[in-house]
């Protein structure tokens, strides 16, 4: 039997419910992250090779946060509903709403 992607993914949320994320964008095709990706990205963090040259553990430090942050943008829910208009955007103070909390760190 053949199924409807819109099927397959309704499937595939129903069966890992909160641990999966799946983005759509328009016409493009779906993509699925497993919500376990930050525990990987740590692992491997932990897993990697000890040196003691400074500028090689401030690179993997920083691949490191760049893999979580990557990983939490894809996390964000967003609704399709609701659009800021160009005056908005515009705005710094309305935008802050939308920045996730760990940027405020930079």
């Amino acid at each position: 039997m053949v199924y409807m992607r819109t099927h397959l993914k309704n499937e595939v949320l129903e069966h890992f419910g909160s641990h999966i994320l799946i983005s759509s964008r328009g016409k493009k095709t779906n993509v699925g992250t497993l919500r376990t990706t930050a525990s990987k990205i740590l692992s491997q963090y932990f897993d990697s090779p000890q040196t003691n040259d400074a500028e090689t553990k401030k690179l993997i430090l920083i691949q490191t946060a760049a893999k979580l942050t990557k990983s939490n943008i894809k996390g964000v829910a967003a609704s399709k509903e609701v659009y800021p208009g160009s005056e908005d955007i515009r705005l710094v103070s309305k935008n802050v709403d939308f920045v996730q909390k760990h940027f405020n760190y930079f």
